[in-house]
């Protein structure tokens, strides 16, 4: 009896040996998992959290653990939203051993990768990406032309790879080459490399290849098509082409890797590339091709910026295109939208080529990669200050954590976000104590004044100037500590700079002492029927500044735009741009102040950006962009925008083709909603016939609207159109009249029209 005691004690103590040494991790940080301590339920952290088989987890959808050893195997689990021990679930899970018993096939049967990632478990697994670049630039036959930049878009690709891809999804790098020296890209280097790629990829094996040519493409008389490699030779008697890469050829490669079981991308950038697919029939796996053109037309490349192909592809990647992938299909990029976006960005430069897309056994749906959301690119960042012990970086994440991002698929987790601010705080961080003191200030469950007044006293203590502002709140409310309206203010006197932190803060609590703060910085409150607005700076009377002191005005502005006020943003967008109130212009600080106040969406800042894309000023010229903003503007009742939309149909170019038409229709909205200078351009359709039959009466009409407003461009075509009985009666005097009211305000053409035909006195010269 004692030994079967003895027994089953040790039966039982290496049970617990076992199960202490054995211990999982999540293999995913996209897995939202939950392991019970105590009562509580606390959050499973990918890689930094211990599981043993005893812990008791919940997930509301399935998840994947890994053994905590080195090769440890990974296992999907089930969902458990009630909770159960990790050892139950992994009991009815699957392991890399059995999915791969239950998908084994026999010996020459093709295995697909869609019926391994059905069992649910491949997904789960890291994609081998393998890739191969070549942009061929340099031809020894003198009939092929040089090209300027296949070069410059496989460095572009292959950094957007390794920099943003790659990391992003966690992919393992496998083979990759890139070829684009000219000793490097012969017919035989090519085969080299696109056999070195085909045996880098082991069968089965959640691998991809990326496939990128760029070079020139011909089709002989046969309709077949050759990419043109660094030592092809083109015969002008028999009219045969040498050492180039066939389709065949290239399509023999990519059906090898294809039945490999690996997805196969294949982007051939190069003229009549669509020619590429004409002859296949089957292939054996997965593959998509993307080519720059369809079977008869050429592929554009610009001297200067390469191939928008290669360079749409880089974007892609690189996320540079992050709204377009966000918006059709968050941040994800499959065949479908990847096919529509380089469709759309090639047809936008050059509207006779169009790219072409096709797909073998492929699902267009299936993931290709995920674009990082500049978010995520942050918090990936910020996690490695954190770990490197940046208060300021702790502070910044919790922050996100404590605010979350539907639009970014980032959760709110408020217990997160708190550890992270009183870390920052125990390690000394006044920023970490002042959020941990609002926190405690204002949540409604767990509201604890004394504690709040506490951290925003060691916070202010620390110089933190939000933490100045609460502390003084607590004083003047008696929030935590004995009501003291002096200390209030001696506190709120010690504020060094008021932060959009500050004047949030201000709106909440409304509490305020008019003070100097600094060197000529007055504070004050902006109320309106009892409702606190903003922090403003300066004298109450800005038309004063303006005329009077436009430095003064200027950084009135300046201090409201970093506020975050749309209006200030987008007027001091126009004051760098322009170079008002004695400000120097700085083209580039202007567009980034129009962009601040258009993504509030302000309808002048919308229009400020349109302007610049017009006049290609503080970013580059063009009128597609332009249009957009100006819509987005004018939809939100800025009437000036019609205006402006009108003169790019007017004038054409820069993506947009003229069309007057269009343009009438654009001066004649921008009119009746009371834009002075649509009222001129539209008398002036009117004036020369511009998709509108000849009026000078209506013509006319427009320009005394105009000019009753005090548009000097409208009162000198009024005077002129008295002067000369041009859709009126002759009227010398009302002629003098306009156009001295134009020459008042700077208008050259008024001041020769009135040199030419008037006297000093008024009166009207002989001619």
């Amino acid at each position: 009896m004692k030994l079967l005691k003895c027994l089953l004690l040790l039966a039982a103590l290496q049970h617990a040996i076992n199960n202490v040494a054995q211990t999982f991790k999540l293999f995913s940080s996209n897995d939202r998992v939950y392991y019970k301590e105590g009562t509580q339920w606390q959050r499973v952290f990918h890689n930094s959290t211990n599981l043993s088989l005893e812990n008791v987890i919940k997930s509301n959808n399935t998840f994947s653990v890994i053994e905590d050893k080195k090769n440890g195997k990974i296992i999907k689990c089930s969902a458990e939203p009630n909770g159960e021990r990790l050892a139950a679930i992994i009991a009815k899970g699957y392991t890399s051993q059995t999915v791969v018993k239950r998908t084994a096939v026999n010996k020459g049967e093709n295995l697909s990768l869609d019926s391994l990632a059905t069992t649910g478990f491949l997904s789960d697994l890291p994609v081998n990406l393998h890739y191969l670049l070549i942009g061929i630039h340099h031809f020894d036959d003198a009939y092929f032309t040089p090209l300027p930049l296949p070069k410059a878009n496989v460095e572009d690709i292959s950094k957007a790879i390794e920099n943003v891809m790659v990391p992003s999804n966690k992919y393992l790098l496998g083979y990759h080459q890139t070829l684009y020296n000219e000793d490097k890209t012969t017919l035989s280097d090519l085969d080299k490399a696109l056999a070195e790629l085909t045996d880098s990829l082991k069968p089965h094996n959640n691998d991809m290849a990326l496939l990128y040519l760029s070079s020139h493409g011909v089709k002989d008389k046969e309709s077949q098509f050759h990419l043109i490699t660094s030592d092809s030779q083109y015969d002008s008697i028999d009219h045969r082409l040498r050492n180039t890469l066939t389709a065949a050829r290239l399509n023999e490669y990519v059906n090898k890797m294809a039945a490999k079981g690996a997805k196969v991308l294949v982007f051939v950038d190069a003229c009549y590339s669509g020619t590429i697919i004409m002859d296949i029939r089957q292939m054996d796996g997965s593959t998509v091709y993307f080519m720059s053109t369809e079977n008869d037309l050429i592929a554009n490349e610009d001297n200067e910026k390469g191939s928008p192909f290669g360079r749409a592809l880089a974007q892609s990647i690189s996320g540079e295109e992050q709204v377009f992938f966000r918006e059709n299909n968050h941040n994800t990029v499959n065949a479908i939208n990847l096919r529509d976006y380089l469709y759309q960005r090639v047809k936008a430069e050059y509207s006779d080529q169009t790219p072409q897309s096709n797909r073998y056994n492929f699902d267009e749906k299936q993931k290709l990669w995920k674009i990082p959301s500049t978010l995520s690119v942050t918090m990936d960042s910020l996690q490695q200050e954190v770990y490197n012990g940046k208060t300021s970086a702790m502070v910044r994440l919790g922050d996100i954590y404590f605010e979350g991002s539907i639009k970014d698929s980032i959760e709110k987790d408020t217990v997160r976000a708190l550890d992270l601010y009183r870390y920052a705080s125990e390690w000394g961080d006044p920023q970490g104590a002042c959020r941990l003191g609002q926190y405690y200030y204002y949540d409604s469950l767990r509201t604890d004044y004394q504690l709040a007044f506490k951290l925003f006293n060691e916070a202010a203590t620390a110089g933190d100037d939000l933490g100045k502002y609460y502390l003084s709140t607590c004083y003047l409310k008696g929030r935590g500590t004995t009501p003291n309206k002096k200390m209030a203010k001696k506190v709120f006197k010690k504020i060094k700079s008021l932060s959009p932190d500050i004047n949030t803060a201000f709106i909440k609590e409304g509490v305020f002492f008019p003070i100097w703060i600094g060197r000529d910085l007055y504070s004050k409150a902006s109320v309106r029927n009892g409702i606190v607005y903003y922090l403003v700076r300066g004298s109450s009377d800005p038309a004063y500044d303006r005329k009077h002191r436009p430095e003064h005005y200027a950084a009135d502005v300046k201090f409201l735009a970093q506020l975050g006020k749309a209006d200030a943003q987008a007027e001091l967008g126009g004051i760098y741009i322009f170079g008002r109130y004695n400000q120097k212009p700085n083209y580039q600080e202007g567009f980034k102040w129009y962009n601040a106040s258009a993504s509030q969406d302000n309808k002048y800042g919308l229009f400020g950006v349109g302007y610049c894309h017009a006049e290609g000023v503080g970013t580059e010229k063009d009128y597609q962009k332009a249009t957009e903003y100006f819509l987005k503007a004018a939809s939100k009742g800025y009437a000036g925008a019609y205006y402006f939309l009108g003169r790019l149909y007017q004038e054409g170019g820069f993506g947009i083709e003229k069309n007057e038409r269009q343009a009438f229709e654009y001066f004649s909205k921008s009119a009746s909603k009371g834009d002075t200078f649509g009222m001129v351009f539209l008398g002036r359709c009117y004036t020369e016939g511009e998709a509108v039959k000849k009026d000078n009466q209506v013509a006319f009409s427009w320009y005394l609207k105009a000019a009753k407003k005090g548009n000097d461009f409208a009162q000198y075509f009024t005077g002129m159109a008295y002067l000369l009985g041009q859709g009126t009666p002759i009227d010398a005097k009302a002629a003098y009249y306009w156009l001295k009211k134009a020459e008042a305000a700077n208008n050259t053409s008024a001041r020769k029209a009135l040199d030419q035909y008037f006297w000093a006195d008024g009166s009207l010269k002989e001619n």
